[in-house]
């Protein structure tokens, strides 16, 4: 059964004023249902802690499993390494283009790596056209952080020629679709680009300072010092911890922490966001366990 509420105004006729005493009605109404397309619209945070509550989520995953994920390599043909990754229904295409550009005076031997992601209005029906999407600039720095911290490419080893050429890498991701956790889908797809890369060998001429490619000479693989992928949770109602959360998911969650790790299974950095709702040491941990347990599945698709 269904109590709705009702307010009734008492207007005085004499006067034609509003009389301030409200009297406030109940009525029982007959029984009715809603479709769960229609409860979700009207009640997204009911509609998952229903779920919640017999320890299962929409989609049928339990709180501590992956989506399934697929790795695609070298699907852009204009480009020296590319990946497609798709996690659910969250897909991220990512390409890999070089340059030769000399190196800075403070740093002579070092080449560069600039990371760019794209979080286009199209990829969700939630985003607003017109403006790119906040997370472009969010995925952009976090990640290009992880990577520089993490220390995954020697950046000495995109060096032609001390002081005069080196390589520089544009690495470029792009949002497909956006059904959420966006950030491991796209350390996902950057990670697989990479390990795509091959750079043509090249020689640097003293004579006319110049590079040019090394003819029936093989193609070089990027000397990667490791291996980072993420592993995002949700925290839900100050109970539930929700590994690799879909867009709805994220919209009811007040929390957010991402575990990186890398391919040893040791802790490469931890980002939590949102303060509304604190977690425990111990939910932390148990965050920690979950990604040490799904690092290996992830890393095999790489």
């Amino acid at each position: 059964m269904c109590n709705l509420k009702f307010f009734v105004v008492e207007v005085n006729k004499n006067s034609n004023q509003l009389v301030h005493s409200v009297r406030i009605e109940y009525w029982e109404m007959v029984q009715f249902t809603l479709d769960a397309a229609t409860f979700f619209k009207l009640q997204p945070f009911e509609y998952h802690r229903r779920f919640f509550e017999q320890d299962t989520r929409p989609d049928g995953r339990a709180f501590d499993e992956q989506r399934q994920a697929h790795v695609k390599k070298s699907v852009l043909t204009k480009s020296i390494g590319s990946s497609q990754v798709k996690m659910g229904n969250t897909m991220v295409t990512c390409g890999v283009k070089a340059e030769i550009a000399e190196p800075t005076f403070d740093r002579p031997k070092e080449g560069f790596l600039v990371i760019n992601v794209e979080v286009p209005s199209l990829c969700s029906p939630h985003y607003n056209p017109g403006m790119p999407h906040e997370l472009t600039q969010y995925l952009t720095f976090h990640i290009s952080q992880i990577v520089t911290k993490s220390n995954l490419l020697s950046l000495e080893s995109l060096c032609i020629a001390p002081r005069r050429a080196a390589w520089t890498l544009f690495v470029d991701m792009l949002v497909i679709n956006d059904d959420g956790n966006l950030l491991d889908a796209c350390m996902l797809s950057l990670m697989a680009a990479l390990k795509d890369v091959r750079l043509p060998t090249v020689k640097y001429n003293e004579t006319d300072n110049t590079v040019k490619e090394v003819s029936d000479a093989p193609v070089q693989q990027l000397q990667l010092e490791n291996s980072i992928v993420s592993h995002s949770f949700v925290y839900c109602d100050d109970k539930y911890v929700l590994l690799d959360p879909t867009f709805a998911e994220e919209s009811v969650s007040a929390t957010r922490l991402t575990v990186h790790m890398d391919s040893n299974g040791e802790l490469a950095g931890i980002l939590k966001e949102g303060g509304a709702s604190s977690m425990s040491r111990e939910l932390v941990q148990k965050c920690i366990s979950i990604a040490k347990r799904q690092n290996k599945a992830l890393l095999k698709l790489l």
